[in-house]
């Protein structure tokens, strides 16, 4: 990991690599809970994979602030002060893989936008002294989980509603670079991956023989078991339209926020951003 170097290039130590260190040992544990549970449902239904891909159009917007703090004083970079939190079009992909009851699911999305305007004070590990200043940020979120039926009535002609527990790892990747208009050497540059145990529920109620609402909700339980303090929540809907059998057509919104408070260069730290889309996407199943 690079140390501070003169050119006020911040590379946090603490949030990155804790944070690295903490999110990634839900891996091995997914690993071990995937594996065990498709060899049991393997052994049991003998069912062929059924394989369904996703993609979209999405318009997104990031909104949020980054806020470092030097001597108990704070100095907040704001997305939309920086004119950064324009909406934009981005695409968005997402794979399921049914196998039995079980199901896996695999989703990822992300904006890049620019920006500028004046600052001065900290951001991340540097000092940046008064001047005009680009922005640039790149917001990333990526899913992998497992959903598995909840216990109770099947669905039904009467009640339709396919309820499911989620299980899983969000990766929020998030960058973020002042640079000076008039001294390319004054600058700083935050780069965090953060991985985030998740929990949540979806939900598929069909509303008619061809028209179908999809909902789904994840957070974060278990932010103590981070070395820095994390909220992570993700909300979607979508409602779809399947013309034929194999096809379908849908049209949906998202907002995903995370949070990470922590340290970076001895400074504490605080990042607060979201993402928020509408899409209108296909679907194809293999």
């Amino acid at each position: 990991m690079d140390a501070f170097l003169p050119n006020h290039r911040s590379n946090p130590k603490k949030l990155q690599a804790t944070g690295r260190t903490s999110g990634w040992l839900a891996l091995p544990l997914l690993s071990i809970v995937t594996i065990l549970a498709g060899c049991s449902i393997s052994s049991k239904f003998h069912q062929e994979l059924d394989v369904k891909g996703f993609i979209s159009a999405a318009r997104a917007a990031p909104e949020g602030s980054i806020t470092t703090e030097l001597d108990g004083v704070p100095s907040e970079v704001d997305l939309d002060k920086f004119g950064a939190a324009d909406s934009s079009l981005t695409l968005s992909a997402r794979v399921e893989i049914d196998h039995g009851p079980l199901r896996f699911l695999f989703d990822r999305v992300g904006i890049s936008n620019k920006g500028g305007g004046t600052f001065e004070g900290e951001l991340g590990g540097a000092t940046l002294p008064l001047d005009a200043y680009a922005l640039e940020t790149d917001l990333i979120s990526s899913r992998l989980m497992m959903a598995f039926p909840l216990p109770g009535p099947e669905a039904t002609d009467s009640l339709p509603l396919d309820l499911r527990l989620l299980a899983g790892l969000n990766l929020t990747e998030l960058r973020l670079q002042l640079r000076s208009l008039t001294n390319p050497d004054d600058f700083s540059e935050i780069d965090e991956l953060v991985p985030t145990p998740i929990l949540g529920l979806a939900a598929n109620l069909p509303i008619s023989p061809a028209w179908n609402i999809d909902a789904a909700f994840t957070f974060l339980p278990l932010s103590e078991v981070t070395d820095y303090e994390t909220e992570c929540i993700d909300g979607q809907i979508r409602i779809s339209w399947t013309p034929t059998q194999d096809w379908e057509l849908f049209l949906g919104a998202r907002n995903h926020s995370v949070k990470v408070i922590g340290e970076q260069a001895g400074r504490p730290t605080e990042i607060d951003l979201q993402l928020e889309l509408l899409e209108i996407g296909i679907s194809y199943s293999f």
